[in-house]
């Protein structure tokens, strides 16, 4: 019982997805690398010089999509720690945590060229951009 009115055991979940999604964000501030694209680099799957405009631009979408899953983390996190009970929000987050974070990690590996792939078909890379003022 005691526990169950400790501000930081409710929201610890809340607190912890918006640092991430803030320490996420911050890197697309200014001309800051996103942090995706150093995780990419640092795990030998892109080279500096391997770095073009759409590859950037790719790189700051995914690094958006992050710091959305975290923001929408921290809102399920906030309605769950307002109405389940300790041992509901420590079970709910096992589960939902772990479903929704290697989906999104999993998603963002493996799905890599499909995402490529739509964001040139929808004309989102700057390239796609510079090819219609120029035909």
């Amino acid at each position: 019982m005691y526990l169950e009115n400790i501000f930081f055991l409710k929201f610890q979940s809340v607190i912890t997805s918006l640092f991430l999604a803030a320490f996420f964000g911050l890197t697309l501030i200014g001309d800051r690398k996103p942090i995706i694209l150093e995780f990419a680099q640092r795990q030998g799957r892109i080279a500096e010089d391997d770095i073009s405009v759409d590859t950037l631009f790719y790189f700051r979408f995914l690094t958006m999509l992050w710091v959305g899953y975290f923001l929408f983390k921290a809102i399920v996190y906030t309605l769950v720690g307002l109405q389940l009970s300790l041992e509901e929000r420590i079970l709910f987050r096992t589960i939902f945590g772990n479903i929704t974070f290697y989906g999104l990690l999993f998603g963002t590996i493996f799905g890599a060229q499909p995402i490529w792939n739509g964001l040139r078909y929808l004309k989102l890379l700057p390239s796609s951009k510079l090819e219609s003022f120029t035909t």
